[in-house]
């Protein structure tokens, strides 16, 4: 049995299992090609029959905007904790999102423009409540960016670094806290939470789930207090696959 498929079985049935999902470096690779190309119709309808086997209790959480995983998922709507968990849609339609005030937007804009100039070859975000500054993995300026976004924004925001951005977000922005008000909801509630994600923005999740009687599974590194690791995002897909084929 490979690991793959045991790891597949120590997975709750569908019937208990309230399964959550990263996008980029999990679902997708982390990088420009894997975002322009987006998820294949057949992985979309893997998704989708889960999602139904789950009784819909499948969410997507991820630091990309709430439209831009519809837009990757389409004609598919889940549950979605997006701008790392800050923005929140229920299995209800029911919707949550964080309000930029004028001035922060006129912080941001400053932010954007300092950005811009020092930094050309980051591609920048605006997010409801907050912005995204997206990089090639391992690119040399990084820790730059990182303290030129820390110094502007001056404990107002949280300033979340990951493999290929780093991500301006309220300060309550959480995929724990995330994770835990899906739990609170019918469609979820009662289930036991798994987790899989890739990055640091991770970390809060993968304590959530585990608080909450369920584990992580980290892709690419092994996390810190996470049971289970796994690959690649491909290894993603064919525990997915399995656990579907397992459960059919």
């Amino acid at each position: 049995m490979s690991d793959i498929d045991h790891l597949s079985r120590r997975l709750p049935p569908p019937d208990r299992l309230a399964l959550f999902l990263d996008v980029d470096g999990t679902l997708i690779a982390a990088t420009h090609d894997a975002r322009e190309h987006g998820i294949t119709p057949e992985r979309i309808a893997l998704l989708e029959a889960l999602s139904a086997r789950l009784g819909g209790a499948l969410a997507i959480l991820t630091g990309r905007t709430i439209e831009s995983v519809d837009r990757f998922l389409h004609p598919l709507v889940l549950p979605c904790g997006g701008l790392q968990g800050a923005d929140r849609r229920f299995a209800t339609g029911k919707r949550v999102m964080p309000v930029l005030t004028a001035e922060a937007r006129r912080l941001f804009e400053g932010i954007v423009e300092d950005v811009s100039a020092f930094f050309p070859m980051v591609e920048i975000e605006w997010k409801p409540g907050g912005l995204s500054f997206v990089y090639e993995e391992g690119s040399a300026f990084i820790g730059q960016l990182h303290a030129l976004l820390t110094d502007r924004v001056d404990g107002e925001f949280k300033v979340m670094r990951g493999r290929v951005a780093i991500d301006v977000v309220p300060l309550d922005a959480d995929k724990g806290h995330a994770l835990d008000d899906f739990m609170r909801t019918e469609t979820f509630a009662g289930r036991t939470p798994v987790h899989v994600g890739d990055d640091t923005p991770d970390e809060p999740a993968f304590r959530a789930a585990a608080a909450a009687g369920g584990f992580g599974i980290s892709v690419h590194r092994k996390a810190p207090g996470v049971p289970f690791t796994i690959g690649s995002e491909t290894d993603t897909w064919t525990l997915l696959r399995t656990y579907a084929d397992l459960h059919k």
